[in-house]
């Protein structure tokens, strides 16, 4: 997997997911992106996986995918 890819979902990197996906609407969108992204990325630690799926619990995202049956896993659970 890309290296910069990776450090930028380990940090959360904003400045970067505005180079990679311009076409979304704002950095909120953006947050949740790298969320979901680093929470289904099994080359992150599980520790950055588990907050980023509380992450997103917290803002009411039930979804890791447009996918329908791609839901957050249970708690203490991450992604497969």
């Amino acid at each position: 997997m890309n290296k910069g890819y990776i450090a930028a979902l380990e940090t959360l990197d904003l400045g970067w997911a505005r180079e990679a996906w311009p076409g979304l609407k704002n950095d909120e969108r953006r947050l949740v992106n790298l969320h979901k992204r680093r929470a289904k990325c099994a080359d992150i630690r599980d520790e950055l996986r588990h907050e980023s799926v509380e992450w997103l619990r917290a803002a009411r995202v039930t979804h890791l995918s447009a996918i329908p049956m791609c839901r957050l896993p249970p708690a203490g659970e991450l992604p497969e």
